[in-house]
């Protein structure tokens, strides 16, 4: 092999190893990452971390970390860890290398110590506040050691006489203000002046209260009260804040009703939150503009429970990552609110966690501090996650194509990143091409967005179509006007007449009887029953149009109404589901009315139905066309016009049962309400006949297969 091919193939295995060590790394991680779609669906995504080293206490220079709560990484890239089992802090470059040990200080003469601290954090003059934790205060030293000052527990009449004062996490803003979280206080965090003098309450979270327990507790026994949990809000766990001074906060003790709530409401504010953004008047600013609210977990059930968040970081790009204790997975999302990945597992192996404290990004890598394990994991970032964190710092610098390209990089790895086609759809509408905008958000469910693009997209179109928008409504204005002439001239013709007779008394009349009908009612029930002027087959057609209406707005409706997931849509059982209802309705309704000498056979109740829901046909085809039209501001006006064809049609319905059965307005409102009634007992009757049925078959079956196995 000569000197050329030699060179050649050292290069060739240079990048072998350099592709195949990071393979090699994912293949062996613990772990999967991923994120949700719009549907809460589980999409796979390439790694964004993977693990390259589990670090102990020995690998750097202390004997062992006894349960370590928090840690923090100061400017110049050093690390401290507060090391509370052994009541102390531990301070390590960069390289993790020991810089020293901090286990007391001197006051007054006399040696101090810390007693089990689990909170720390570095000011920009670099003094260091320690959450002394069990000796209930807060310590704050210099950059040599030496105290500066002992914060004890705040003077305030707001706190009861007997009240611990636990401080458990703290960040110092700017202006040296302290912001304290500590155990069993609910009225949100404490802010100190640098000198430790009470400033007040910041940012308490608003009280939910449910109306049961609430009238409970107003009409129960002093005695009772006392076992009644008391309507208090929420307290906080942790607190970091960011570059422009913004507080974080997370908190676990949000029920789980409350975090399945705002999960289904997708709900962005007014809410009781796990993560919140603080602004300096305590209000809560963090934007929840991704398919689910920032909560950790969203696909959970009663056994596992909802994640509870314990840490949150923030980046240099404003996204930030938040720790869920409970499954030890981290979950980062952007400024935004949107997810960009979760990754994390339990487990004893390296790149798993046993009790996962606390996270902390350093350049590329992200830090995970495991309490049970006493040990860090260092997390450095994959190729994929720094495409990724260009492609957010990019567009936060408004270099928008520079940003597009960098998301079609990501797409590239992963098609199903829904937050690529919205960063570019957002690219597309900075630069104005609305049309292009709509297609990405579109792909990636992105309502909002949506919305506000096809606005100026329509307002375009319409400015450039004004011309033949003008000419068509001169047309429609003409033809009105023209109308009665048309209509006299043609209309009133030897052909048309005869015309006429011949559809008298068919299939087509007994059809279009349903428009004089639907606003006259009780003349038009009467005659549809006693002068037969409607007809099975015209009921038969009615219902096969709902059919497939309902069937064509699940399909077809306009993007911005429409929740339906075309991947689970099952139009046989769209189909099976209408007509049990109809068929349940007017069984139930026969039944009943057959005892309570009711003159309608079950024909009538269902030809009567059948008429009644024609508004919502009427209404409902051309509202299906608009929906496709509307913007995010006119669903209120289109949810309107559908509810009202509903209420119209319902309005029918008990209209003509009335007049069918012939029975006055009381006894008609009655049977009605009992037809509901009789439709939730006949449901159970039918379960538990098939439940039966099935134990039956399952029984019958098994005697013989024992039968079998005998012979």
């Amino acid at each position: 092999m000569n000197i050329k091919k030699r060179f050649l193939f050292a290069i060739v295995l240079l990048i072998i190893l350099a592709v195949g060590g990071e393979a090699g790394l994912a293949a062996s991680v613990p772990y999967k990452t991923y994120t949700y779609s719009y549907w809460g669906d589980t999409n796979q995504s390439p790694n964004v971390f993977l693990p390259e080293r589990i670090l102990f206490g020995e690998n750097m220079g202390v004997d062992f970390l006894s349960e370590p709560s928090d840690m923090f990484i100061d400017k110049d890239r050093n690390i401290y860890i507060a090391d509370t089992g052994n009541h102390r802090i531990v301070v390590f470059s960069s390289d993790f290398e020991l810089i020293r040990i901090i286990d007391g200080f001197e006051a007054d003469g006399n040696r101090e110590t810390f007693n089990e601290p689990q909170g720390i954090f570095v000011s920009e003059n670099n003094d260091l506040y320690i959450a002394d934790t069990k000796n209930h205060r807060i310590v704050r030293l210099n950059q040599n050691g030496e105290l500066v000052a002992i914060i004890g527990v705040p003077e305030t009449e707001f706190l009861p006489d007997d009240f611990v004062y636990n401080p458990t996490a703290l960040v110092v803003d700017k202006a040296e203000r302290i912001y304290v979280v500590a155990e069993n206080v609910n009225l949100g965090i404490i802010e100190l002046r640098n000198d430790g003098h009470f400033e007040g309450f910041l940012g308490a979270q608003k009280v939910q209260k449910n109306m049961v327990d609430y009238m409970w507790k107003r009409i129960s026994s002093e005695e009772q009260r006392k076992r009644i949990a008391r309507f208090v809000p929420t307290e906080f766990n942790n607190i970091t804040i960011d570059s422009k001074g913004f507080l974080y906060v997370t908190s676990s003790t949000v029920s789980e009703s409350e975090i399945r709530s705002i999960i289904r409401g997708r709900e962005k504010k007014d809410k009781i939150f796990p993560v919140k953004r603080l602004n300096i008047s305590g209000d809560d600013i963090l934007r929840r503009n991704g398919y689910f609210p920032p909560v950790g977990e969203i696909v959970f059930d009663r056994a596992t429970g909802p994640s509870v968040l314990i840490d949150i970081d923030v980046t240099d790009n404003d996204s930030y990552s938040v720790l869920d204790m409970k499954r030890n997975r981290i979950f980062t999302y952007d400024y935004e609110g949107n997810l960009l990945y979760v990754f994390g597992t339990e487990g004893n192996v390296d790149g798993a966690f046993l009790y996962a404290s606390s996270i902390k990004h350093s350049g590329d890598n992200m830090l995970v501090l495991d309490k049970k394990k006493g040990s860090i994991t260092v997390f450095k970032k994959t190729q994929y996650g720094k495409i990724l964190d260009s492609a957010l710092k990019l567009y936060g610098e408004r270099k928008y194509e520079e940003s597009t390209e960098a998301w079609r990089e990501i797409l590239k790895y992963n098609s199903n990143m829904d937050l690529a086609y919205i960063y570019i759809g957002k690219n597309q509408y900075k630069n104005e091409q609305y049309n292009e905008a709509m297609k990405f958000f579109k792909l990636a469910n992105y309502k909002d967005y949506y919305s506000k693009a096809y606005e100026q997209y329509r307002k375009d179109i319409i400015a450039k179509k004004m011309p033949y928008i003008f000419i068509l409504i001169t047309i429609i204005i003409l033809l009105i006007l023209a109308g009665p002439a048309i209509k006299k001239k043609y209309f009133k013709s030897e052909i048309k007449v005869k015309q006429a007779k011949k559809y008298k008394g068919k299939f087509f009349d007994e059809v279009m009887y349903a428009f004089y009908l639907i606003f006259h009612p009780f003349d038009g029930y009467w005659d549809l029953k006693h002068e037969k002027r409607g007809s099975k087959k015209a009921a038969i057609l009615f219902i096969a149009i709902a059919i497939v209406l309902n069937i064509s707005k699940n399909l077809y409706s306009g993007f911005l109404i429409n929740d339906i997931n075309v991947r689970y849509y099952n139009i046989s059982r769209d189909i099976l589901s209408f007509l049990f209802i109809l068929i349940l309705w007017c069984t139930a309704n026969w039944c009943l009315t057959t005892l309570m000498d009711g003159e309608g056979t079950f024909q009538d109740i269902f030809i009567a139905t059948a008429y009644g829901i024609f508004p919502y046909i009427i209404i409902g085809i051309p509202m299906l066309v608009y929906s496709n039209f509307i913007l995010n501001e006119e669903i209120m006006f289109y949810q309107m016009i559908v509810n009202f064809s509903m209420v119209w049609s319902g309005f029918l319905i008990v209209c003509g049962l009335m007049v069918t059965h012939q029975y006055s307005f009381a006894k008609n409102s009655i049977t009605t309400i009992f037809t509901f009634a009789g439709m939730g007992v006949l449901i159970f009757v039918s379960v538990a006949v098939l439940t039966l049925t099935r134990k039956m078959v399952t029984f019958m079956s098994n005697i013989a297969t024992e039968i079998m196995f005998r012979l």
